[in-house]
Protein backbone atom coordinates (compact mmCIF):
# COMPACT_ATOMS: atom_id res chain seq x y z
CA UNK A 1 0.00 0.00 0.00
CA UNK A 2 1.29 3.44 -0.90
CA UNK A 3 0.12 6.89 0.13
CA UNK A 4 0.43 9.55 -2.57
CA UNK A 5 0.41 13.34 -2.81
CA UNK A 6 -0.04 15.36 -5.99
CA UNK A 7 1.02 18.86 -7.03
CA UNK A 8 0.05 21.97 -5.09
CA UNK A 9 -2.71 23.91 -6.86
CA UNK A 10 -3.88 27.42 -6.05
CA UNK A 11 -7.56 27.72 -5.16
CA UNK A 12 -9.58 30.68 -3.87
CA UNK A 13 -9.02 29.39 -0.33
CA UNK A 14 -5.27 29.06 -0.85
CA UNK A 15 -2.78 26.43 -2.02
CA UNK A 16 -3.80 22.77 -1.63
CA UNK A 17 -2.94 19.28 -2.82
CA UNK A 18 -4.48 15.85 -2.30
CA UNK A 19 -3.28 12.85 -0.28
CA UNK A 20 -4.76 9.44 -1.11
CA UNK A 21 -3.77 5.76 -1.09
CA UNK A 22 -3.89 2.73 -3.36
CA UNK A 23 -4.90 0.26 -0.67
CA UNK A 24 -6.60 -0.08 2.69
CA UNK A 25 -8.12 3.24 3.72
CA UNK A 26 -6.93 2.81 7.33
CA UNK A 27 -3.35 3.24 6.09
CA UNK A 28 -4.33 6.65 4.75
CA UNK A 29 -5.86 7.56 8.11
CA UNK A 30 -2.68 6.43 9.92
CA UNK A 31 -0.56 8.64 7.66
CA UNK A 32 -2.96 11.54 8.21
CA UNK A 33 -2.71 11.13 11.99
CA UNK A 34 1.09 10.89 11.77
CA UNK A 35 1.30 14.30 10.08
CA UNK A 36 -1.23 15.94 12.40
CA UNK A 37 -4.47 15.87 10.39
CA UNK A 38 -7.85 15.50 12.04
CA UNK A 39 -10.05 12.59 10.92
CA UNK A 40 -12.86 15.12 10.39
CA UNK A 41 -10.86 16.55 7.47
CA UNK A 42 -11.18 13.30 5.49
CA UNK A 43 -12.83 13.99 2.11
CA UNK A 44 -15.41 11.31 1.33
CA UNK A 45 -18.12 12.99 -0.74
CA UNK A 46 -17.07 10.96 -3.78
CA UNK A 47 -16.25 7.31 -2.90
CA UNK A 48 -14.20 7.09 -6.10
CA UNK A 49 -11.59 9.42 -4.60
CA UNK A 50 -11.28 9.20 -0.82
CA UNK A 51 -8.58 11.66 0.20
CA UNK A 52 -7.35 14.45 2.45
CA UNK A 53 -6.68 18.00 1.25
CA UNK A 54 -3.24 19.20 2.34
CA UNK A 55 -1.62 22.59 2.68
CA UNK A 56 2.00 22.80 1.46
CA UNK A 57 3.52 22.26 4.93
CA UNK A 58 1.44 19.09 5.47
CA UNK A 59 2.39 17.88 1.98
CA UNK A 60 6.05 18.19 2.91
CA UNK A 61 5.37 16.34 6.19
CA UNK A 62 3.61 13.55 4.27
CA UNK A 63 6.58 13.20 1.89
CA UNK A 64 9.00 13.06 4.84
CA UNK A 65 6.80 10.39 6.45
CA UNK A 66 6.84 8.15 3.38
CA UNK A 67 4.21 9.40 0.94
CA UNK A 68 5.16 9.28 -2.74
CA UNK A 69 4.60 12.01 -5.31
CA UNK A 70 2.27 11.23 -8.21
CA UNK A 71 0.47 13.71 -10.47
CA UNK A 72 -3.28 13.23 -10.12
CA UNK A 73 -3.66 12.85 -13.90
CA UNK A 74 -1.19 9.96 -13.82
CA UNK A 75 -3.19 8.29 -11.01
CA UNK A 76 -6.41 8.57 -13.01
CA UNK A 77 -4.73 7.34 -16.22
CA UNK A 78 -3.34 4.29 -14.39
CA UNK A 79 -6.82 2.80 -14.06
CA UNK A 80 -6.28 2.15 -10.35
CA UNK A 81 -9.14 4.41 -9.19
CA UNK A 82 -11.64 2.35 -11.20
CA UNK A 83 -10.25 -0.95 -9.91
CA UNK A 84 -10.30 0.40 -6.36
CA UNK A 85 -13.90 1.54 -6.76
CA UNK A 86 -14.81 -1.97 -7.85
CA UNK A 87 -13.05 -3.39 -4.79
CA UNK A 88 -15.14 -1.17 -2.55
CA UNK A 89 -18.06 -3.51 -2.90
CA UNK A 90 -19.26 -6.33 -0.69
CA UNK A 91 -21.88 -9.02 -0.98
CA UNK A 92 -25.17 -7.97 0.64
CA UNK A 93 -25.83 -10.17 3.70
CA UNK A 94 -29.58 -9.95 3.00
CA UNK A 95 -29.94 -10.88 -0.69
CA UNK A 96 -26.34 -11.60 -1.89
CA UNK A 97 -26.45 -8.84 -4.53
CA UNK A 98 -23.65 -6.26 -4.72
CA UNK A 99 -23.56 -3.60 -2.01
CA UNK A 100 -21.48 -0.52 -2.88
CA UNK A 101 -19.55 1.78 -0.60
CA UNK A 102 -21.52 4.97 0.02
CA UNK A 103 -19.70 6.53 2.97
CA UNK A 104 -16.72 6.03 5.26
CA UNK A 105 -17.52 6.72 8.91
CA UNK A 106 -15.29 6.98 11.96
CA UNK A 107 -15.28 3.26 12.79
CA UNK A 108 -16.03 1.64 9.45
CA UNK A 109 -17.68 1.87 6.06
CA UNK A 110 -21.33 2.05 5.01
CA UNK A 111 -22.55 0.03 2.03
CA UNK A 112 -25.95 0.07 0.28
CA UNK A 113 -27.31 -2.89 -1.65
CA UNK A 114 -28.37 -2.02 -5.19
CA UNK A 115 -31.18 -4.60 -5.10
CA UNK A 116 -32.83 -4.56 -1.67
CA UNK A 117 -31.42 -1.19 -0.45
CA UNK A 118 -30.24 -2.75 2.84
CA UNK A 119 -27.57 -0.68 4.57
CA UNK A 120 -24.57 -2.59 5.95
CA UNK A 121 -21.84 -1.17 8.17
CA UNK A 122 -18.50 -2.91 7.96
CA UNK A 123 -16.09 -2.18 10.81
CA UNK A 124 -12.66 -0.71 10.01
CA UNK A 125 -10.80 -3.80 11.19
CA UNK A 126 -12.52 -5.91 8.52
CA UNK A 127 -10.73 -5.76 5.14
CA UNK A 128 -12.52 -4.97 1.91
CA UNK A 129 -13.24 -7.98 -0.27
CA UNK A 130 -12.75 -8.15 -4.01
Amino acid sequence: MTVYVDDIHKYDSGPWCHMWCDGEINELHRMAAAIGLKRDWFQQKDPRFLHYDLRPTKREAALRTGAKYMPLRQWIASGLPKRMQNSREIQCPNCTATAKLIKVVRDGSVFRCSTCQVITVKKSDQPYTD
